[in-house]
């Protein structure tokens, strides 16, 4: 089991050590010696305890009645998202969720792929109604940075603003929101005007068995880009221009799926997705650094995957990308060819490159596919029960003192 804490252990620690830098003479100082009593006492606290805890979470659920969630099949959502409920299913399975193929006999309806290119809710449900909204850019971003060019964009503005009344006229028919960030709830309230309390933010997982430093390594993989299919919000382009102006001898591998490039510039490389997870770690192994430089991310399941295997990263100092991965990662404008080209000449340096992948390994601990399914199922559960009292007004009491039971 991998310990939670080491990451922010990690932070503690060089907050420390950068108080000290400042200031030398703080090394005899007392508080400075009892931080340093503090963060070696943590570092060697024995995952026992938490373990014994996951295993408390785990019994106490024993006594719950099975859940039913019914996830509409029908709908067919974009490969990255797609990966999202594929990994998160079998960890809530494991929990004790039954997946129902039938919205009568379900306890509530979850569509795991919202977004603005998803179907809204439903008009009239009888069921609780939980989204996980993935991002909302697609409505209010400018054309240039979702389609190859402005006749396409005209073409499509038909469909995006019927996306948009019908989400806009649905919004009171979805009980609760799951987004992956603090900016993908942003985008969330700012365009449909949803309330806040009805947000949670879940981050998403890692397959800690299959992103790994240890594994087998592609050759000659160089610096790598990592996206589900083409578009102009994944900065392809810019950063191809990028690694051409940094004359760099290190070649560039793009995975992308569902893109034809008709020609590529010397020493830039396309590899047609989608690759299975095990290919994709090897990928990641033998990069030099991951560049996702993208425009905007909501989470950025590469930067974790790419971490999680020992590479070094380089990505967007805005949006998600910031919140999650700054400080873990070298960020950069991703509208700036040229910081672009600088991060990926400073990153071969074998001293940042160490640094770099270090840190990326500790934040990626961070993430794992059990702790988000557990949240998941902490809200699927209130939901349920809150539904439940709305039916039956004499289980408000009861409510109360079970939430607060399950939480703790």
């Amino acid at each position: 089991m991998i310990p939670f804490h080491d990451y922010y252990l990690w932070r503690q620690w060089q907050r420390v050590r950068r108080i000290v830098a400042d200031a030398p003479n703080m090394q005899q100082d007392s508080s400075y010696v009892e931080a340093v009593k503090i963060i070696k006492e943590m570092a060697v606290q024995p995952t026992t305890e938490l373990q014994d805890a996951k295993t408390q979470i785990a019994s106490s659920q024993l006594d719950l009645e099975p859940l039913r969630v019914y996830v509409d099949q029908s709908i067919e959502p974009s490969l990255s998202i797609r990966r999202y409920f594929d990994f998160l299913a079998p960890q809530l399975t494991a929990l004790g969720v039954i997946w129902g193929s039938d919205r009568s006999t379900a306890d509530l309806e979850w569509n795991p792929y919202g977004g603005w290119t998803a179907p809204p809710p439903p008009a009239n449900g009888n069921l609780p109604y939980l989204c996980t909204f993935h991002g909302a850019k697609g409505w209010f971003v400018d054309w240039d940075w979702d389609y190859p060019d402005r006749d396409s964009a005209l073409q499509l503005q038909p469909y995006v603003m019927r996306q948009f009344q019908s989400w806009r006229e649905r919004i009171d028919s979805v009980d609760a929101f799951i987004v992956p960030s603090f900016y993908a709830g942003a985008e969330l309230c700012e365009s449909l005007g949803c309330p806040e309390d009805l947000i949670s933010v879940i981050h998403h997982g890692l397959d800690h068995t299959v992103y790994l430093p240890d594994g087998q390594k592609k050759e000659s993989v160089g610096f790598l880009h990592v996206v589900a299919h083409w578009r102009a919000i994944k900065n392809i382009e810019r950063i191809i221009a990028a690694h051409q102006a940094s004359k760099s001898p290190i070649p560039l591998t793009i995975i992308a799926h569902n893109w034809s490039p008709d020609k590529l510039p010397p020493l830039v490389n396309h590899v047609q997705g989608p690759l299975t997870p095990q290919d994709l770690a090897s990928y990641y192994r033998g990069a030099t650094a991951l560049v996702f430089a993208t425009l905007s991310e909501t989470f950025g399941l590469p930067v974790v995957e790419a971490m999680a295997c020992g590479c070094p990263v380089i990505t967007s100092n805005n949006s998600a990308m910031r919140e999650l991965f700054e400080g873990s990662a070298i960020t950069v404008d991703p509208f700036s060819e040229q910081d672009i080209a600088q991060a990926m000449r400073k990153i071969t340096t074998t001293e940042l490159a160490t640094t770099y992948r270090e840190r990326g390994i500790l934040r990626a601990r961070s993430f794992t596919w059990e702790r988000s399914a557990r949240a998941h199922l902490r809200l699927f559960r209130r939901l349920h029960q809150e539904h439940k009292a709305r039916q039956n007004p004499g289980q408000e009491k009861s409510i109360g003192r079970w939430w607060k039971k399950l939480r703790h």
